[in-house]
């Protein structure tokens, strides 16, 4: 699953606590990153759908909870579109189940499979659903 995903600041009162926010984040050069600020241009957001998702989805979240507490108006764009803070939580949880998913038939496949794997073979997909 690879989503291309953007933010494009479009004002905020402070921009280079902004900027300093933004470079958490991403590795683009401080300048690339305050010129964009300043022109309200898409800032590409590295890719979440890696090994280190777990990290990089908190990353994104603070980030976008950072901003919005500064007074930040900005847009997402996924895969060019604008898309609400909802659409992407829905991409988020669909991906953490694709991984859950994964690793649950990993185990099964192993010689002792937890029994939290050996619930979610048996059609119960998440520890709760007992």
């Amino acid at each position: 699953m690879s989503r291309t995903i953007a933010l494009r600041i479009s004002r905020v009162a402070n921009p280079s606590a902004a900027v300093e926010r933004l470079r958490r984040v991403v590795a683009t050069p401080v300048a690339a990153l305050a010129s964009a600020v300043r022109n309200s241009q898409p800032i590409a957001l590295p890719d979440l759908f890696t090994r280190s998702h777990d990290e990089d989805e908190k990353d994104l979240l603070a980030l976008l909870e950072g901003l919005e507490a500064m007074g930040a108006s900005f847009e997402l764009q996924i895969d060019g579109r604008i898309e609400s803070r909802q659409y992407l939580s829905n991409i988020l949880k669909t991906w953490r189940g694709i991984q859950y998913d994964g690793r649950m038939e990993q185990e099964l496949a192993s010689d002792e499979p937890s029994e939290e794997a050996l619930r979610w073979g048996s059609g119960k997909r998440r520890k709760n659903d007992d």
